[in-house]
């Protein structure tokens, strides 16, 4: 069941002016309840013009966004509740914390959209757990944090608004691999164990494999191609004439099926990977063996 539909959006920068700029082209995409849907594509390709759609920042004109059946654009719909049902993260959202603490930056949100002041203490604790922050930095000041636990406090202000969708966009850019990786598994935990619906825009491959259930890639504002990880990677030359890299292990199949071995290049994830590579190989040695009398060849 879709929780977002887009239908024939298009969008101009600048519009009537000489820096007139064509951002989206009749894209037309849904997403669907409780699903990771990963947007990517070259930089400049309409992904972040995209996903300000979601949340009423930009108005549909022309086509429509509808979410949980209500047309965002139509007049009289809630920009608020809006709001409140879907969660935008911006790229290197820390940079706007401005609370004295944690705890304050987290609960501006629940504030505003009128929780109680029991159920904004309540969204503040379960934000930060999911975040993985402990208790004891509440009454610090989110800038004494390091970046990545800035980054965390910053999600955790949208999620403890309790959305039914979070859009993310570039949530691990400039951070370390250790922390980009910690914040991926609290993401896929928001989704799995609170049946959030997940929409990220990523240049990383390798995030979006561990990640997506789907992918949409987009180029010059339109989206080309839609479909599973493993649909969707297969067209290596799509992803050479963008310039875009493929995740590494789809990158190490198809370098080894250069080099000779049958192997697939449709798999995506790095266990699948390996277990491709090993099957592969232990065919060649099998193959070896009845040729040679059981000698195995290097």
């Amino acid at each position: 069941m879709s929780i977002i539909e887009i239908n024939n959006l298009s969008y101009v920068y600048m519009k009537a002016t000489p820096y007139e700029s064509q951002a989206s082209k009749n894209v037309s995409l849904s997403v669907e309840k409780g699903e990771v849907l990963a947007i990517i594509g070259p930089t400049g390709c309409g992904k972040s013009t995209l996903v300000k759609h979601l949340n009423g920042l930009i108005k549909p004109e022309p086509g429509t966004v509808i979410v949980d059946g209500s047309d965002i654009g139509e007049k009289g719909v809630s920009l608020k509740d809006l709001r409140r049902r879907v969660g935008l993260v911006f790229q290197y959202p820390e940079y706007q914390l401005f609370e004295e603490t944690v705890a304050g930056d987290i609960a501006f949100g629940p504030e505003k959209f009128g929780f109680s002041e029991d159920e904004v203490k309540s969204a503040v604790r379960e934000a930060m757990e999911e975040m993985g922050l402990d208790a004891s930095m509440s009454k610090r000041s989110p800038f004494s944090l390091s970046g990545g636990e800035m980054r965390r406090v910053a999600i955790a202000g949208v999620i403890a608004s309790r959305p039914s969708v979070l859009v993310l966009d570039e949530p691990s850019a400039g951070l370390d691999p250790v922390s980009a990786e910690r914040l991926t598994d609290m993401i896929i935990n928001l989704n799995r164990k609170k049946g959030v619906t997940v929409v990220i825009v990523s240049h990383s491959m390798d995030e979006v494999i561990k990640i997506a259930d789907r992918i949409a890639l987009m180029n010059e504002g339109s989206i080309i191609a839609s479909g599973t990880p493993e649909d969707v990677f297969s067209s290596e030359e799509v992803f050479d004439k963008m310039r875009l890299f493929l995740p590494q292990s789809c990158s190490l199949l198809v370098a080894l099926k250069e080099r000779g071995l049958p192997v697939r290049t449709n798999i995506c994830d790095s266990d699948g990977c390996v277990q491709e590579i090993l099957a592969v190989r232990s065919g060649i040695k099998h193959a070896d063996n009845g040729a040679d009398n059981g000698k195995v060849k290097k």
